[in-house]
Protein backbone atom coordinates (compact mmCIF):
# COMPACT_ATOMS: atom_id res chain seq x y z
CA UNK A 1 0.00 0.00 0.00
CA UNK A 2 1.21 3.36 -0.86
CA UNK A 3 2.88 5.09 1.89
CA UNK A 4 0.25 8.15 1.46
CA UNK A 5 -2.37 6.06 1.84
CA UNK A 6 -0.89 4.59 5.00
CA UNK A 7 -0.95 8.15 6.49
CA UNK A 8 -3.98 8.77 5.54
CA UNK A 9 -5.54 5.65 7.35
CA UNK A 10 -3.94 6.42 10.57
CA UNK A 11 -4.83 10.00 10.39
CA UNK A 12 -8.62 8.83 10.24
CA UNK A 13 -8.04 6.49 12.80
CA UNK A 14 -6.63 9.17 14.91
CA UNK A 15 -9.85 11.10 14.32
CA UNK A 16 -12.00 8.20 15.32
CA UNK A 17 -10.39 7.63 18.43
CA UNK A 18 -9.91 11.38 19.74
CA UNK A 19 -13.86 11.57 19.07
CA UNK A 20 -14.85 10.57 22.28
CA UNK A 21 -17.90 10.87 24.46
CA UNK A 22 -18.94 15.07 24.67
CA UNK A 23 -21.15 14.78 27.34
CA UNK A 24 -22.20 17.89 29.98
CA UNK A 25 -23.87 18.06 33.10
CA UNK A 26 -27.59 17.18 33.02
CA UNK A 27 -27.49 14.60 29.50
CA UNK A 28 -29.72 12.34 29.59
CA UNK A 29 -29.46 9.67 26.63
CA UNK A 30 -32.57 6.71 26.41
CA UNK A 31 -31.42 3.16 24.87
CA UNK A 32 -32.85 0.32 23.80
CA UNK A 33 -30.57 -2.79 24.23
CA UNK A 34 -31.41 -6.18 23.21
CA UNK A 35 -28.98 -9.48 23.27
CA UNK A 36 -30.08 -12.87 21.43
CA UNK A 37 -27.61 -16.14 22.62
CA UNK A 38 -27.89 -19.43 20.66
CA UNK A 39 -26.38 -22.51 22.19
CA UNK A 40 -25.77 -25.65 20.45
CA UNK A 41 -24.85 -28.56 23.15
CA UNK A 42 -24.02 -32.02 21.30
CA UNK A 43 -22.66 -35.16 22.64
CA UNK A 44 -23.59 -38.95 22.30
CA UNK A 45 -24.57 -38.12 18.60
CA UNK A 46 -26.96 -35.55 19.76
CA UNK A 47 -27.68 -31.71 19.26
CA UNK A 48 -29.74 -29.81 21.41
CA UNK A 49 -30.64 -26.42 20.95
CA UNK A 50 -31.84 -23.28 23.41
CA UNK A 51 -32.00 -19.74 22.78
CA UNK A 52 -31.79 -16.59 25.32
CA UNK A 53 -33.23 -13.55 24.91
CA UNK A 54 -32.80 -10.10 27.12
CA UNK A 55 -34.35 -6.34 26.46
CA UNK A 56 -33.70 -3.68 28.39
CA UNK A 57 -34.79 -0.08 28.63
CA UNK A 58 -31.85 1.40 30.09
CA UNK A 59 -31.85 5.60 31.43
CA UNK A 60 -27.99 7.60 30.74
CA UNK A 61 -27.30 10.29 32.50
CA UNK A 62 -24.56 12.76 32.84
CA UNK A 63 -24.28 14.13 36.16
CA UNK A 64 -20.63 15.93 36.13
CA UNK A 65 -17.91 16.20 33.86
CA UNK A 66 -14.06 16.69 35.31
CA UNK A 67 -10.82 16.99 33.50
CA UNK A 68 -11.46 13.95 30.38
CA UNK A 69 -13.99 11.59 32.63
CA UNK A 70 -17.43 11.97 33.14
CA UNK A 71 -19.85 10.55 36.18
CA UNK A 72 -22.89 8.47 34.75
CA UNK A 73 -25.54 7.64 36.18
CA UNK A 74 -26.99 4.08 35.01
CA UNK A 75 -30.37 2.71 35.60
CA UNK A 76 -31.90 0.12 33.54
CA UNK A 77 -36.00 0.86 33.89
CA UNK A 78 -37.23 -2.27 32.04
CA UNK A 79 -36.01 -6.01 31.76
CA UNK A 80 -37.31 -8.57 30.05
CA UNK A 81 -35.83 -12.06 28.93
CA UNK A 82 -36.86 -15.27 28.12
CA UNK A 83 -35.38 -18.56 27.62
CA UNK A 84 -36.31 -21.52 25.40
CA UNK A 85 -35.49 -24.69 23.70
CA UNK A 86 -36.23 -28.84 24.56
CA UNK A 87 -38.23 -28.82 27.25
CA UNK A 88 -38.30 -25.41 28.46
CA UNK A 89 -39.59 -22.02 27.62
CA UNK A 90 -39.33 -19.67 30.40
CA UNK A 91 -39.74 -15.70 30.82
CA UNK A 92 -39.20 -12.92 33.32
CA UNK A 93 -40.67 -9.57 33.71
CA UNK A 94 -39.41 -7.02 36.08
CA UNK A 95 -43.02 -5.43 35.38
CA UNK A 96 -45.07 -8.05 36.09
CA UNK A 97 -44.09 -9.63 38.94
CA UNK A 98 -45.94 -12.17 41.13
CA UNK A 99 -44.93 -11.56 44.50
CA UNK A 100 -46.35 -15.34 45.74
CA UNK A 101 -44.39 -17.17 42.91
CA UNK A 102 -40.60 -16.22 42.80
CA UNK A 103 -38.64 -16.15 39.56
CA UNK A 104 -37.40 -19.51 37.58
CA UNK A 105 -33.49 -19.46 39.13
CA UNK A 106 -32.56 -19.69 35.91
CA UNK A 107 -33.03 -16.00 35.03
CA UNK A 108 -33.79 -14.26 38.16
CA UNK A 109 -30.47 -13.18 38.43
CA UNK A 110 -31.13 -10.84 35.81
CA UNK A 111 -33.62 -9.07 37.42
CA UNK A 112 -31.51 -7.97 40.19
CA UNK A 113 -30.01 -4.54 38.57
CA UNK A 114 -34.20 -3.30 37.91
CA UNK A 115 -34.15 0.13 38.90
CA UNK A 116 -31.35 0.57 40.95
CA UNK A 117 -28.96 3.42 39.70
CA UNK A 118 -25.30 2.28 39.14
CA UNK A 119 -22.41 5.32 39.10
CA UNK A 120 -19.71 5.18 36.48
CA UNK A 121 -16.84 6.88 36.40
CA UNK A 122 -16.20 7.19 32.49
CA UNK A 123 -12.92 8.01 30.51
CA UNK A 124 -14.44 9.84 27.74
CA UNK A 125 -11.75 9.43 25.24
CA UNK A 126 -12.31 5.34 25.35
CA UNK A 127 -15.14 4.66 26.78
CA UNK A 128 -13.67 2.43 29.24
CA UNK A 129 -15.04 2.43 33.30
CA UNK A 130 -12.79 3.36 35.34
CA UNK A 131 -14.48 3.29 38.37
CA UNK A 132 -17.84 2.14 39.82
CA UNK A 133 -20.19 2.60 42.89
CA UNK A 134 -24.00 1.66 43.48
CA UNK A 135 -23.77 -2.66 42.90
CA UNK A 136 -23.73 -3.28 46.30
CA UNK A 137 -27.41 -2.62 46.45
CA UNK A 138 -27.60 -4.84 43.26
CA UNK A 139 -25.85 -7.43 45.16
CA UNK A 140 -28.41 -7.30 47.58
CA UNK A 141 -31.09 -7.71 45.51
CA UNK A 142 -29.74 -10.73 43.51
CA UNK A 143 -29.29 -12.09 47.54
CA UNK A 144 -33.27 -11.88 47.82
CA UNK A 145 -33.55 -13.27 44.32
CA UNK A 146 -31.21 -16.22 44.98
CA UNK A 147 -32.59 -17.11 48.54
CA UNK A 148 -30.73 -20.07 48.52
CA UNK A 149 -27.92 -19.58 47.31
CA UNK A 150 -25.96 -20.67 43.40
CA UNK A 151 -25.48 -24.51 43.79
CA UNK A 152 -23.43 -24.65 41.27
CA UNK A 153 -19.81 -21.60 41.88
CA UNK A 154 -18.57 -22.78 38.73
CA UNK A 155 -21.21 -22.39 36.14
CA UNK A 156 -22.95 -20.04 38.44
CA UNK A 157 -20.36 -17.57 39.76
CA UNK A 158 -20.83 -16.34 43.27
CA UNK A 159 -22.94 -12.78 43.61
CA UNK A 160 -20.13 -11.24 44.72
CA UNK A 161 -18.44 -11.72 41.42
CA UNK A 162 -20.80 -11.92 39.26
CA UNK A 163 -22.38 -8.56 40.25
CA UNK A 164 -19.42 -6.75 41.80
CA UNK A 165 -17.29 -3.64 40.87
CA UNK A 166 -15.34 -5.74 37.82
CA UNK A 167 -18.14 -7.28 36.30
CA UNK A 168 -20.16 -4.24 35.93
CA UNK A 169 -16.85 -2.44 34.91
CA UNK A 170 -15.83 -4.98 32.13
CA UNK A 171 -19.76 -5.12 30.59
CA UNK A 172 -20.18 -1.24 30.61
CA UNK A 173 -16.67 -0.40 29.20
CA UNK A 174 -17.47 -3.03 26.28
CA UNK A 175 -21.25 -1.01 25.70
CA UNK A 176 -19.47 2.89 25.77
CA UNK A 177 -16.10 1.62 23.75
CA UNK A 178 -14.74 3.39 21.48
CA UNK A 179 -12.51 3.41 18.26
CA UNK A 180 -8.58 2.75 19.33
CA UNK A 181 -5.90 3.23 17.00
CA UNK A 182 -4.00 0.26 18.75
CA UNK A 183 -4.54 -2.84 19.03
CA UNK A 184 -6.83 -4.19 22.54
CA UNK A 185 -6.72 -6.89 25.19
CA UNK A 186 -10.23 -7.01 26.31
CA UNK A 187 -11.95 -9.60 29.12
CA UNK A 188 -14.61 -12.00 28.35
CA UNK A 189 -16.67 -14.14 30.25
CA UNK A 190 -13.96 -16.98 31.59
CA UNK A 191 -15.61 -19.70 30.20
CA UNK A 192 -16.00 -18.08 27.05
CA UNK A 193 -12.61 -16.81 25.83
CA UNK A 194 -11.24 -15.22 28.70
CA UNK A 195 -8.94 -12.38 27.12
CA UNK A 196 -9.08 -11.90 23.28
CA UNK A 197 -7.73 -9.05 21.11
CA UNK A 198 -9.99 -6.66 19.82
CA UNK A 199 -8.39 -4.49 15.93
CA UNK A 200 -10.48 -1.80 14.91
CA UNK A 201 -10.62 -0.34 11.73
CA UNK A 202 -12.06 3.01 11.59
CA UNK A 203 -15.60 2.60 13.37
CA UNK A 204 -15.72 -1.25 12.88
CA UNK A 205 -13.94 -4.09 14.79
CA UNK A 206 -12.89 -7.63 14.83
CA UNK A 207 -12.17 -9.85 17.22
CA UNK A 208 -9.45 -12.77 17.41
CA UNK A 209 -8.80 -15.40 19.19
CA UNK A 210 -6.44 -15.37 22.39
CA UNK A 211 -2.13 -16.79 21.65
CA UNK A 212 -2.83 -19.54 24.65
CA UNK A 213 -6.87 -20.56 24.50
CA UNK A 214 -7.71 -21.01 28.24
CA UNK A 215 -9.57 -23.51 29.95
CA UNK A 216 -12.08 -24.61 32.39
CA UNK A 217 -12.65 -27.52 34.87
CA UNK A 218 -16.23 -27.98 35.95
CA UNK A 219 -17.62 -31.12 38.36
CA UNK A 220 -14.30 -31.89 39.87
CA UNK A 221 -15.77 -35.52 40.97
CA UNK A 222 -16.19 -38.21 40.31
CA UNK A 223 -14.25 -37.08 37.17
CA UNK A 224 -12.98 -33.28 36.34
CA UNK A 225 -14.86 -32.07 32.77
CA UNK A 226 -12.39 -29.79 31.44
CA UNK A 227 -13.41 -27.29 28.61
CA UNK A 228 -11.03 -26.16 25.82
CA UNK A 229 -11.70 -23.07 23.67
CA UNK A 230 -11.27 -24.22 19.72
CA UNK A 231 -12.30 -21.42 17.81
CA UNK A 232 -13.78 -17.66 18.16
CA UNK A 233 -14.67 -15.05 15.67
CA UNK A 234 -16.30 -11.42 16.46
CA UNK A 235 -17.09 -8.47 15.29
CA UNK A 236 -18.87 -5.33 16.02
CA UNK A 237 -19.67 -1.16 15.32
CA UNK A 238 -19.85 2.23 17.05
CA UNK A 239 -22.23 4.98 15.56
CA UNK A 240 -21.50 7.84 17.54
CA UNK A 241 -23.13 11.64 16.61
CA UNK A 242 -22.23 14.79 17.98
CA UNK A 243 -20.04 13.27 20.34
CA UNK A 244 -23.35 10.85 21.71
CA UNK A 245 -23.45 7.50 21.21
CA UNK A 246 -26.09 6.48 18.95
CA UNK A 247 -25.51 2.94 18.10
CA UNK A 248 -23.16 -0.17 19.48
CA UNK A 249 -23.47 -3.62 17.72
CA UNK A 250 -21.46 -6.76 18.25
CA UNK A 251 -21.39 -10.44 17.36
CA UNK A 252 -19.65 -12.93 18.96
CA UNK A 253 -19.27 -17.05 17.87
CA UNK A 254 -17.37 -19.74 19.54
CA UNK A 255 -16.99 -23.20 20.14
CA UNK A 256 -15.62 -24.93 23.38
CA UNK A 257 -14.84 -28.60 23.68
CA UNK A 258 -14.39 -31.51 26.03
CA UNK A 259 -14.77 -34.54 27.15
CA UNK A 260 -17.86 -35.48 29.80
CA UNK A 261 -16.89 -39.04 31.24
CA UNK A 262 -16.61 -41.17 28.53
CA UNK A 263 -18.38 -38.72 25.99
CA UNK A 264 -17.15 -36.16 24.19
CA UNK A 265 -18.99 -32.33 24.37
CA UNK A 266 -19.26 -29.35 22.24
CA UNK A 267 -20.54 -26.44 22.90
CA UNK A 268 -21.21 -23.75 19.96
CA UNK A 269 -21.94 -20.31 21.09
CA UNK A 270 -23.67 -17.16 19.13
CA UNK A 271 -24.66 -13.89 20.44
CA UNK A 272 -25.29 -10.50 19.13
CA UNK A 273 -26.20 -7.77 20.99
CA UNK A 274 -27.28 -4.26 20.01
CA UNK A 275 -27.89 -1.10 22.09
CA UNK A 276 -29.18 2.22 20.38
CA UNK A 277 -30.45 5.45 21.68
CA UNK A 278 -33.88 6.35 21.07
CA UNK A 279 -35.60 9.30 20.46
CA UNK A 280 -38.13 11.33 23.02
CA UNK A 281 -41.36 9.54 23.23
CA UNK A 282 -40.25 6.04 21.58
CA UNK A 283 -40.59 2.53 22.49
CA UNK A 284 -39.51 0.02 20.38
CA UNK A 285 -39.06 -2.81 22.73
CA UNK A 286 -40.30 -5.78 21.60
CA UNK A 287 -40.99 -8.99 24.47
CA UNK A 288 -38.20 -11.15 23.78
Amino acid sequence: MPRCLLLLLAVIMAAASAEGHRLQPGDAHLYAYHMESRQELTSAGETIAYTTQRSWLVLLRCDDVSDDEATVVVQIYRIRARHHGPGIDIAVDDEQTDDEARPHPLLAGLLAPSRIPLTLRVDLSTGRVLDVSGYQAIQEAARELFADGFTEPVLNPSIEESYGAEAWKRRWSEMLALPSAEDEIIDLAPIAAGQVRRQWSDHDYTLHMPTEPPQVTIHAEPKPVVLRLRSLEGSGSVTMRDGVLEERQATLSYTVEGQAMTQSHTQQHHVTWHLRRLSPGSDDQQAP
